[in-house]
């Protein structure tokens, strides 16, 4: 993410960036300071990066505003064209930076019609959009880029993680008129273009064509949504269900009246799906959000032997099986 705020500021000449509150784009020192999902990560490093500026992501479960989709009419859109139009100057404005779903906030999935507005007025304004692709790229979500299911075209996409096929890479794809304007050394490092790694990125792109796999995750996340939204129907605490594809977050709550968030009772969850079988964890702005992202090769069978586990985690966990002394060992989960 940090060669991408280099090359938006080197082509744009602007020194504004403006992100999302939840947004999670890196742990390094100019992606921090575009990454407003919690206070711990900032901690004792501030001041970072300066000129950035933040808007509201829809997140229609708690909503910041306090309104109701859709009849709010995505009033938190709201917020962006405000910064815009009374805050900063738009002129200076270097780059919008989107994580289409956010993941670590809780996967949480923003109605359509947001990000085409939001792709429209980066283009009224004539501001490159730099879409994180790193959580949702590759055929995660059902589809190659979770762009491709907002139907939009961003500027510059950022990929990671999965690129690789296990090994560390991350690239930077973009329009020509922006990504040819980086001056000077601004793009090197000692590791940049790493033979083996960019062989296993090739080998990885050519298996997931080959396999069908973004088609597969799109079939295999249909079923998985029917799935957990049994869980959901199942139990007083799994107050949502959010996703798309092989990514989604089950969202643990005190109950269903209230939405409350319950970040012990979803560590009780996923320390007791450990026991019986399950990896995941707890992300979300709350903690309290159980993680489901499982390999795109999974089975039917492994999907349903998952939830069928994590089903049983949280009837352990409503009916006090799995005593508050683990919560000692989750720490940092």
């Amino acid at each position: 993410m940090d060669f991408s705020i280099k090359c938006v500021k080197s082509a744009t000449k602007r020194s504004i960036l403006i992100s999302f509150y939840g947004s999670f784009h890196g742990t390094t020192y100019a992606s921090t300071a575009i990454s407003p999902v919690t206070s711990s990560m900032r901690r004792g490093l501030e001041p970072l990066v300066p000129s950035v500026y933040y808007s509201y992501f829809p997140d229609c479960l708690r909503c910041p505003m306090k309104q109701h989709y859709p009849e709010c009419g995505i009033a938190c859109f709201s917020t962006l064209e405000h910064l815009l139009q009374y805050v900063v100057d738009p002129d200076n404005v270097a780059g919008v930076f989107l994580e289409p779903i956010q993941g670590d906030a809780g996967v949480i999935v923003p109605p359509r019609e947001y990000i085409v507005k939001l792709r429209s007025l980066c283009s009224e304004y004539n501001i490159p959009l730099i879409v994180d692709e790193i959580q949702t790229g590759l055929g995660r979500v059902g589809y190659w880029f979770a762009v491709n299911y907002f139907n939009i075209e961003p500027d510059l996409i950022v990929l990671g993680k999965s690129l690789g096929g296990g090994l560390p890479l991350s690239a930077i794809i973009g329009r020509a008129e922006i990504m040819d304007r980086w001056e000077g050394y601004a793009e090197m490092t000692s590791m940049a273009g790493h033979t083996l790694s960019c062989v296993a990125a090739l080998a990885n792109i050519e298996y997931i064509e080959r396999n069908n796999l973004v088609e597969e995750a799109k079939r295999k996340g249909e079923y998985l949504r029917k799935r957990l939204l049994e869980l959901k129907d199942k139990h007083d605490i799994v107050g949502d269900i959010r996703g798309l594809g092989l990514l989604y977050g089950v969202d643990i709550v005190k109950d269903k009246y209230s939405l409350n968030p319950d970040r012990k009772a979803a560590l009780k969850i996923v320390w007791r799906a450990w026991e019986l079988g399950l990896l995941t964890m707890t992300i979300g702005k709350y903690g309290n959000v159980i993680r489901i992202i499982p390999p795109l090769t999974i089975t039917l069978e492994d999907l349903d032997r998952g939830v069928d586990i994590l089903d049983q985690a949280i009837a352990d966990v409503v009916k006090g099986r799995v005593d508050d002394r683990v919560l000692e060992f989750m720490r940092g989960w």
